[in-house]
């Protein structure tokens, strides 16, 4: 699965002008989670973007033809009823000095690994990032939610998750989607292989029961990120704006299952 999302965030990053459309040039989220200057892995802690190293460098003129500008990621999710740890005023400056994972959700923590497989430095979760017993910060941030998203390099999504404590990544078997395959001989024609797949309603119906998709907020999440990797109870589903793929059809969902995604691009 690492080398198949490689390829598919690799493919979608060189390839696809239309997901890489260029973000405003010095505008970031104002906090973020750092995992650390990769490959380390340092405690993770929250940062403020305009004090931090990397993104004042990027902001320097004098700098601007020597850094990259830092990218992000974000994360869908149901928060469920349990929130272990979340940013208060109470303990935003002891959340600057990094946080113990054994403090924050089974999601966050496979976000995390998801995000350091990719090379992702910084990633942005709503309830670590936006201060939550803060009316204040609630109506200032709620404002940017569409720049949250739609300029983050990936929306990674805990779609098949009811709530934290399930995390990303689930044990399944994947003989359970590959697709049937078939060697059939017609009278009067030579034997070839088909390929036996679902009909568009009952993917549809599954995508949409899947416990993110049920929740109204994550369709603007899902609708503006430029690409989107999906982990299910079934398989990984990677949207952006041209391609829908699986662990089913890597390479491309047949064009009949792909129409149910035109939504989202």
């Amino acid at each position: 699965s690492k080398k198949l999302i490689s390829r598919w965030v690799s493919d979608c990053v060189q390839h696809l002008p239309e997901c890489c459309a260029s973000p405003s040039e010095f505008w970031f989220p104002t906090r973020l989670i750092d995992l650390g200057p990769l490959p380390s892995h340092q405690t993770p802690r929250l940062i403020i973007t305009n004090e931090h190293p990397a993104f004042k460098a990027f902001a320097d003129p004098r700098c601007a033809e020597r850094v990259s500008r830092p990218v992000y990621a974000t994360l869908s999710h149901c928060w469920g009823k349990s929130q272990p740890l979340k940013l208060l005023t109470s303990n935003i400056d002891d959340m600057k000095q990094g946080f113990s994972m054994d403090l924050i959700l089974k999601t966050f923590v496979d976000a995390f690994l998801v995000a350091n497989g990719l090379s992702i430095q910084f990633i942005w979760i709503d309830s670590l990032c936006i201060i939550q017993d803060s009316i204040g910060d609630w109506e200032g941030e709620s404002t940017m939610m569409g720049r949250v998203y739609g300029e983050a390099y990936i929306n990674i999504a805990a779609t098949g998750a009811v709530d934290g404590s399930e995390g990303l990544l689930f044990d399944y078997d994947p003989r359970a989607f590959a697709p049937t395959q078939v060697s059939i001989h017609w009278e009067g024609l030579p034997e070839k292989l088909y390929h036996v797949v679902e009909d568009e309603g009952s993917w549809g119906k599954r995508f949409e029961g899947f416990p993110l998709c049920r929740r109204a907020w994550a369709l603007q999440e899902r609708v503006l990120a430029p690409r989107m990797l999906h982990f299910t109870k079934e398989q990984l589903i990677w949207e952006c704006r041209r391609h829908v793929l699986s662990e089913s059809f890597p390479n491309g969902l047949p064009d009949h299952l792909r129409d149910y995604h035109v939504v989202r691009n």
